[in-house]
């Protein structure tokens, strides 16, 4: 862990080299962490004036990302967590049933993981990827036949600052925390991976193939950036 000055404050950041990587670029995760890349010959001195340079953007990210943070619920009995359109009440259930189950607006989880918070958010995270597998598949054969496009896979992955990706050979990758988003903006990214199938870039063409079926794109992708995780 490195760290960088900034006016008296002392920031950490991890230092990440690429050897594919041409420029340095900086990032502030959903959990507070400044991420820096760059290239493989670049040296300290080089990325310390860079973050400098860049000094007001990640002070300002810092802010409403600890903001985020603090306004998070705490996973206790009765917190309200996302889930798509809804917001769903946890329930710790002392009942005989082993796994995660959600009825109506409530969300049962076994009393005896509330004890183990690490233990329960990866419970918590296991069933939201089965929920978002079953979700978006629907939602990409949905958009995939309106479009006229045929995708190869889907694949559900978590990653913490990429919403999803496609790849050469048509396999969609998208993200579950995208079951934390409104449908609309979930339904936006699904759409701006399968007009990759048409467009492996992001000209002109690209984006005119997301409005034609994403009119409100642009405002749906600025909510992608506004999301507050609640853990």
């Amino acid at each position: 862990m490195n760290l960088v000055a900034f006016d008296g404050r002392e920031v950490p950041y991890t230092l990440i080299r690429v050897r594919s990587r041409k420029k340095m670029t900086v990032l502030v995760t959903p959990n507070g962490e400044v991420q820096v890349r760059v290239p493989v010959r670049v040296t300290l001195h080089q990325v310390e004036k860079f973050l400098k340079q860049c000094r007001e953007w990640v002070l300002k990210r810092l802010c409403v990302v600890e903001n985020q943070i603090l306004a998070r619920p705490v996973l206790s009995q009765g917190a309200v967590i996302p889930f798509l359109d809804e917001q769903l009440t946890l329930h710790f259930s002392t009942g005989k049933g082993r796994g995660i189950e959600k009825f109506d607006d409530k969300l049962f989880v076994p009393e005896l993981w509330s004890q183990d918070v690490g233990q329960l958010i990866q419970r918590l995270e296991l069933w939201y990827s089965r929920q978002a597998r079953k979700h978006f598949l629907l939602r990409l054969n949905h958009f995939s036949e309106i479009m006229g496009v045929k995708y190869n896979r889907l694949t559900i992955r978590s990653q913490k600052t990429i919403w999803g990706s496609c790849s050469a050979k048509c396999n969609i990758n998208l993200n579950w925390r995208l079951m934390w988003m409104p449908s609309n903006v979930a339904d936006y990214v699904v759409i701006h991976e399968l007009s990759h199938l048409d467009y492996m870039d992001h000209s002109p063409e690209f984006w005119q193939r997301v409005k034609t079926f994403s009119p409100d794109h642009r405002l749906l992708r600025s909510q992608l950036k506004k999301v507050t995780p609640p853990w």
